[in-house]
């Protein structure tokens, strides 16, 4: 059996942004994608798990939105949401009817250059994280085992050896500066991958990621990697 090749658009934009697009009539949806080329081989020093941690804060207020307004953009037209954060990247997704495509496009660009970081989402989101972790690893049977001992024993050196969901200590010692110093260096379009796929006019789709995503400066400093 043979497996048709998928066909899909190639472009990058000025500012570095790497656009993929995947088209299929055949769906009333459409999906959106943004990957980062972040994970937790770049959590600061003596600051594991702060890429998953900063995964969370991408939820909170924009320029543009308010707290949890990607759920309302989502789930309140029968779509969905969600993210996740692993060694080497960080992505964000969301799948809704096609017609509020233009909404997500907005929303996606608007966390990646705007975000707010202000003290009370800041504390709110870092209690989650920590109770993620009490109960996902260190309540869980064999969770130290699986999330932090073995990847200590696998690598000697390497990044790897940091265990994604962090510990308690490196999570309490994170600061409101750590947060707005990690965004600016690395949730930046140039080192970025939209993904949209789905029902969507191409011409119509490309206007959209210009109008959005194109006004994004890429910073001058050079990208640490």
């Amino acid at each position: 059996m043979s497996v048709k090749p998928l066909a899909f658009t190639e472009r990058v934009l000025a500012n570095g942004l790497r656009v993929y697009a995947i088209r299929d009539r055949a769906t009333p949806n459409v999906s959106v994608q943004v990957w980062y080329d972040v994970g937790s081989k770049d959590d600061p020093k003596g600051r594991s798990g702060f890429a998953h941690m900063f995964e969370h804060l991408m939820f909170k207020s924009t320029r543009n939105l308010v707290s949890e307004q990607m759920d309302r953009l989502t789930e309140d037209v029968g779509g969905y949401n969600n993210a996740s954060t692993n060694d080497d990247y960080t992505n964000y997704y969301e799948v809704v009817p096609a017609n509020h495509l233009q909404r997500l496009l907005f929303a996606e660009a608007d966390r990646m250059a705007s975000l707010v970081v202000e003290p009370k989402s800041f504390a709110s989101e870092r209690d989650v994280v920590k109770e993620e972790l009490r109960q996902s690893t260190l309540a869980r049977p064999y969770g130290k085992l699986f999330s932090l001992y073995y990847p200590a024993l696998a690598y000697a050196r390497h990044p790897y050896a940091r265990g994604t969901i962090g510990s308690l200590e490196n999570l309490e010692a994170a600061s409101i500066d750590d947060v707005r110093a990690f965004h600016a260096t690395y949730y930046r379009p140039d080192n970025a991958v939209l993904v949209v796929s789905g029902n969507f006019e191409p011409a119509q789709l490309h206007r959209w990621i210009d109008t959005y995503f194109a006004p994004i400066k890429k910073p001058s400093g050079k990208f640490p990697g």
